[in-house]
């Protein structure tokens, strides 16, 4: 262990990168522990453990929430969805009433440009060769 801090802090190094090893040995992360192999083995079981603690915190953070979900039956979810296309229409009939007005306004001040479609300079210079 001690040859391989002296070999790692032998090579050029920043002052960062020197008090970042200095405190991953101190936590014990950069331990000679042996081989490859059990680094790795090491590290699945360090991610199994991570895992097993997100979806223990997932369920009880499922099991406090307020809204679970609901089982309906047939006849009460098609009901539900029926209520919910109702709304739906009701909420943009509302909305096109609210902006006709607006529109109406809006055109109301400005003068009213025709919608005469513009010609390109080939169109232009054709029909004038055309004509002549």
């Amino acid at each position: 262990r001690n040859r391989i801090w002296s070999e790692l802090t032998r090579r050029k190094m920043s002052s960062k990168s020197r008090s970042m090893l200095a405190r991953a040995v101190q936590e014990g992360r950069r331990q000679d522990s042996g081989d490859l192999l059990s680094r790795m083995v090491q590290d699945h079981e360090a991610r199994q453990e991570r895992a097993r603690a997100r979806e223990s915190e997932r369920q009880s953070l499922e099991g406090a929430s307020p809204r679970q979900r609901q089982n309906f039956t047939r006849d009460e979810a098609q009901a539900r969805i029926q209520q919910f296309f109702e709304r739906l229409g009701k909420d943009m009939a509302n909305r096109e009433t609210s902006s006709v007005p607006a529109n109406a306004q809006e055109t109301q001040g400005k003068p009213s440009r025709s919608k005469s479609r513009r010609k390109s300079r080939r169109s232009k210079t054709l029909t004038r060769v055309a004509n002549a």
